[in-house]
């Protein structure tokens, strides 16, 4: 790995650290942030396990997650 490339693994790193610091630290969304990537890490291996019956069950709470995200980290008013 080249200095560069180290460097830009840092950069990225950082980034997404304060991202998270400043959005959904403390909060119920680090749960279904948590949650979401677990579903998608399950979707691609049973996917890849070629097991049609979780893939198609995991596939529709992937689709929603979209929605899930929009609704959960709107602004309240």
């Amino acid at each position: 790995m080249t200095p560069l490339g180290v460097l830009d693994i840092l950069l990225v790193a950082f980034i997404i650290y304060r991202a998270y610091s400043f959005t959904v630290r403390g909060t119920i969304a680090v749960n279904i942030l948590l949650g979401l990537g677990v579903i998608y890490v399950l979707y691609f291996v049973v996917s890849n396990l070629h097991m049609p019956v979780l893939t198609k069950i995991l596939g529709y709470f992937k689709d929603a997650s979209l929605i899930i995200i929009i609704v959960v980290f709107s602004a309240k008013r």
